[in-house]
């Protein structure tokens, strides 16, 4: 079918069924306006055949178009429909291709769709298809303000041919600028119902006046159904995937929460094994560690590390430190602290230390099973702790008994010393060292309870005496268990600790002796202002003799010469007297010699067997000092021995 009217000459028209032929060959409605004029001037055909001919392929022509139209409607209705089947939560394409077709079947300038805001009691436009500027842009129609206001309000569809000038609609004058802006003129708008509420609003709209045939008002109405189901669909599929990410979300929680609960059970478990198996806090740090990443370190209550893992370097072991007494300062919220998280070590109301944690990650990657099996770990450290200190406590009272009767020996002490020493863990046969420890009044409690830890730590006994701590330890150095024992008890008791220290004892009946010494040292430390030191009383000489109130002359005389005296009374020598006469003669070998009628040779060899006796070269200004006055002492004792009757001699 060619696109022009073929003209035919008069001839050819000689009956008016040419108008059905043509109408059947697909003519338009134009092309049988034509044909119509050009048989109307033939002389061949009557009129009036003409006319009813071409009245009558007209409505034909008319009926065609409807029923394509309707076709086509139905077809796109349809497309939606389908569309509609192809679940999706992204509603904006169906949207935009429902006004797009509406707009398109209902040969209008342009259609739009709005969706209601209850809260804000307006609507908003959505979609949009055929405008020519930004004014519909993101706007908002009150409710029962202009076409789509009132539709949203009354749920009823309605259409103007002239909107400016129709006395039915509520005017805005932003709605209204809108309006006139996009160039509208005629509108018909059908509401979005479901629920027997209404969503939103579908529009149609002319650029120039003229009334909406009730077919294009039935067309939108049914866009605007399938409008409604789609945007349900949506809102109902959105739903459903909200909530089967609610579900996933829960399952995985779930079973994160069932893998923390077994993990802080299986930690657990191990943490009583270590207990049931008689571990200490070393072994709990270690069974920890196996769960929780990074480094473990448990202090006690005085900020000292007792135990931690074996990777935890110092630098991490000294900020691990400074986070224990900053937590301390903040009462112990239980709260992270820098890089490390600190969990408190309590019984009841009293601190039995802290337990820190310093994890691999960031603090922020620590899970709640993390801090649970944290809490978990320091509860069982809290026990070892509280166990620790009740049987400290209780093995302390059994050496302090112990000691106290060593200090004070009665005829059956030594009797029962072998059994009372294997319960207290004690080895008797072992060099001791007799210590007296000077604290400041309101540290002693604190003193008393760490000086028994260290005792039962090293097999040694501690106990109370005239307000010092006692102790007896087993060590061949005096000087360096004094020096290093008051330096660590300095730190963990926070306040600084004197020590003396008595020459090693050999013997248990020596305990005596070694605790008046040694507290005769610890006097004459705190007097020559050496508040926190140790030392021996050997190291002091006779300047602990002068001004250690405890200390003896006879102690002091065995404590300088008891050797060469041991050697002249098993031996039948005279090297003390030897000694006495060297001094005496202003250490002069040529004189001593001759005064003790001897060679010079002899003087010096016998000088030499006392330097091997003593071990110590006596000779030196200070050794010398206290040589001379131990002579001077050991013959003032002879003298007053003397002195007495033979009777009082003999005792």
């Amino acid at each position: 079918m060619s696109d022009t009217p073929q003209r035919v000459g008069p001839q050819a028209l000689r009956s008016p069924t040419e108008f059905l032929k043509r109408l059947a060959e697909g003519a338009t409605q134009d092309e049988l306006d034509s044909l119509h004029a050009e048989m109307r001037v033939s002389e061949v055909i009557a009129p009036g055949e003409v006319e009813q001919a071409y009245e009558m392929a007209s409505r034909v022509r008319e009926l065609l178009d409807a029923h394509s139209s309707q076709n086509e409607a139905q077809a796109a209705l349809l497309e939606s429909a389908r569309q509609l089947g192809e679940v999706s939560t992204d509603i904006e394409p169906i949207l935009q291709s429902i006004v797009t077709k509406a707009r398109r079947l209902l040969g209008c300038d342009l259609s739009y769709l709005s969706l209601n805001d209850n809260e804000s009691s307006d609507t908003y436009v959505r979609v949009m298809s055929g405008w020519q500027t930004d004014y519909w842009r993101d706007g908002r129609i009150p409710f029962g303000i202009g076409v789509g206001g009132r539709v949203a309000a009354t749920a009823q569809p309605f259409a103007t041919a002239d909107y400016l000038n129709d006395a039915r609609i509520e005017h805005d004058s932003y709605v209204d600028e809108t309006v006139v802006g996009e160039g509208q003129v005629a509108i018909m708008a059908s509401p979005l119902v479901h629920g027997g509420n209404v969503i939103g609003v579908l529009y149609a709209a002319n650029r120039t006046p003229g009334a909406f045939p009730q077919a294009s008002l039935d067309l939108l109405s049914a866009f605007a159904a399938l409008a409604a189901v789609a945007i349900d669909r949506s809102q109902l599929f959105s739903e459903m995937q909200e909530a089967h990410r609610e579900l996933s979300a829960s399952n995985l929680a779930l079973r994160a929460q069932t893998a923390e609960v077994e993990r802080s059970i299986d930690a657990h478990d191990r943490s009583m094994d270590v207990i049931l198996e008689g571990g200490g806090v070393q072994e709990v740090v270690a069974a920890a560690a196996q769960s929780l990443r990074g480094s473990l370190a448990i202090f006690d209550e005085d900020d000292v590390a007792i135990a931690w893992t074996p990777e935890t370097s110092d630098d991490v072991l000294n900020g691990m430190a400074v986070a224990v007494q900053t937590e301390r300062e903040r009462h112990g919220r239980n709260e992270p602290v820098g890089k490390f998280w600190v969990a408190p070590l309590v019984a009841g109301n009293e601190s039995l230390g802290s337990l820190v944690w310093a994890p691999q990650g960031h603090l922020d990657d620590v899970t709640e099973g993390d801090r649970r099996l944290l809490e978990r770990t320091s509860v069982v450290a809290s026990l070892l702790q509280l166990f620790r200190r009740n049987l400290g406590a209780a093995e302390s009272k059994v050496r302090g008994e112990l000691l106290d009767d060593l200090l004070r020996p009665t005829a059956r002490t030594f009797e029962t010393l072998a059994e009372r020493a294997q319960r207290a863990s004690f080895a008797v046969n072992q060099q001791h060292v007799v210590l007296a420890l000077q604290v400041e009044a309101g540290r002693r409690p604190r003193l008393e309870v760490i000086a028994g830890e260290v005792a039962a730590e090293r097999h040694g006994l501690s106990t109370v005496c005239d307000g010092l701590v006692i102790m007896a330890l087993p060590a061949a150095s005096a000087s360096d268990t004094a020096r290093k024992l008051s330096q660590s008890l300095t730190t963990r008791v926070g306040a600084p600790v004197t020590v003396g220290a008595s020459e090693p004892v050999d013997d248990m009946t020596e305990i005596p002796r070694g605790f008046h010494e040694s507290v005769g040292c610890v006097n004459a430390l705190l007097r020559l202002g050496r508040l926190g030191e140790g030392a021996c009383s050997f190291e002091l000489g006779y300047v602990g003799l002068l001004i250690g109130s405890t200390s003896s002359a006879p102690d002091f005389v065995t404590r300088t010469l008891g050797p060469v005296i041991e050697h002249d009374k098993t031996r039948g020598t005279s090297l003390i007297e030897t000694l006495r006469t060297y001094f005496d003669a202003g250490q002069s070998l040529a004189v001593s010699g001759a005064r003790l009628h001897v060679h010079t040779n002899t003087v010096s060899q016998r000088l030499n067997r006392i330097k091997q006796l003593l071990g110590i070269d006596w000779s030196e200004p200070e050794r010398a000092l206290e040589v001379q006055l131990a002579l001077r002492l050991h013959a003032m004792g002879m003298a007053a021995r003397s002195a007495l009757p033979d009777a009082e001699r003999r005792r």
